[in-house]
């Protein structure tokens, strides 16, 4: 998540020792899941009412709770998001911003959730530092490095956002990924260096 709008004021996640992101999970085929810190799940069955309106056949979060009074406060606004009085369905939309995609999803009273594919810590590269080949990819993907560059993680997501493989590579000259098992679709590769810097390339997946 990169962003709370609610009753039209920005509420940035916090990002400390023991928040680092919070994820929003759609697992196939129509359930929910989307924590602040471990123990505060919040899981729901999906129901899609139209194009790009859905609402909730059930909905609950554990009873668990952040150690930081800063992450309890916005444990607290993030589920009033969900758990809102107006029952009507919630509302959403996908777009790019260069090499990451938004969601925004829009509650009652036009309040919005936001999330990205990338993380709000995280410094990027001004250029691109790695190559991908090939491009659609069938079995197997290689990355190619700069020479100045030193992964420490290499991440692959979804075009939901949904975090499908991470690795720490031990050597950065060329890096070979098994896509085998990956469906058909459009995917992004996110890079982070021992800086903290990320570039993000994507790939389709025949």
């Amino acid at each position: 998540m990169h962003d709370l709008i609610i009753d039209g004021e920005s509420n940035v996640p916090p990002v400390n020792s023991e928040l680092h992101h919070i994820p929003l999970n759609f697992d196939e085929p129509d359930e929910f899941r989307t924590e602040v810190c471990s123990g505060t799940s919040c899981i729901g069955t999906l129901l899609f009412n139209g194009t790009n309106d859905f609402s909730f056949e059930n909905l609950s979060c554990l009873a668990g709770s952040c150690n930081l009074n800063t992450n309890v406060m916005y444990t607290n606004l993030y589920q009033g998001f969900w758990f809102t009085w107006d029952p009507g369905p919630f509302h959403y939309k996908i777009t790019e911003d260069g090499a990451h995609l938004v969601l925004i999803i829009i509650a009652s009273e036009d309040n919005l959730a936001i999330y990205r594919t990338d993380f709000l810590a995280t410094e990027e590269f001004e250029d691109s530092v790695f190559q991908i080949y090939p491009n659609p990819v069938e079995n197997q993907l290689f990355m190619q490095f700069s020479n100045d560059v030193v992964a420490e993680t290499i991440r692959i997501y979804d075009l939901q956002g949904r975090l499908i493989h991470i690795e720490t590579p031990t050597n950065t000259d060329l890096i070979e990924i098994d896509t085998s098992s990956l469906r058909t679709g459009l995917y992004f590769v996110t890079v982070i260096d021992d800086g903290g810097r990320a570039s993000t390339e994507r790939f389709v997946k025949n």
